[in-house]
């Protein structure tokens, strides 16, 4: 590598002279270049990677679907609930759940319609907002939905788009919490 041949290594190793030491010095500078260009690579590497996540978090914020007015009313308080979580709690209770995922780019607050509705047909409902309005940031969540409330017998687990690939993936690795 770097333009070194045996026959020169050879010459140098019986008697050192100002020209094979004048060679060594310029293997040596070339080494350093090489070094100094894999170390240039590696920091525009990191850089590049820096913009890019940066950029796609600000695309992903200019991107996302809000909510309209009508669609914000605030869920029925339901325990103490993590904030983020909107939690629909039905005034008579059927022993029923439903986790639902948003879909991808869309506020969580979207579906407060559903949530109302499930509730006011007795389904305890939990939307789940996700970071950056993607679910495949966060596809476990329910985990934690699930932790939180032991006291509904039955769930289910769905959502929109993107939001209910990310449903589907968490039961298909979950089997033993269908049901």
């Amino acid at each position: 590598p770097c333009g070194l041949n045996t026959s020169v290594l050879a010459a140098m190793a019986s008697s050192p002279s100002f020209g094979q030491v004048l060679y060594a010095a310029r293997l040596l500078r070339t080494l350093a270049e090489y070094m100094s260009w894999k170390k240039r690579i590696g920091i525009a590497g990191v850089l590049l990677a820096v913009i890019a996540t940066v950029g796609f978090v600000v695309w992903a914020q200019a991107s996302r679907y809000t909510a309209t007015p009508d669609q914000t009313t605030p869920p029925v308080p339901a325990g103490s609930a993590p904030s983020a979580w909107r939690v629909f709690a039905p005034d008579q209770p059927t022993g029923q759940g439903f986790i639902f995922y948003p879909g991808g780019l869309v506020d969580a607050d979207a579906y407060a319609w559903l949530g109302r509705e499930l509730a006011r047909r007795g389904v305890f409902t939990v939307i789940v907002p996700m970071p950056l309005d993607l679910a495949i940031l966060n596809p476990a969540e329910a985990e934690a939905v699930l932790k939180r409330y032991p006291e509904v017998a039955h769930w289910a687990i769905g959502g929109h788009s993107l939001g209910g690939t990310m449903a589907a993936q968490f039961l298909a690795s979950h089997p033993d919490d269908a049901g």
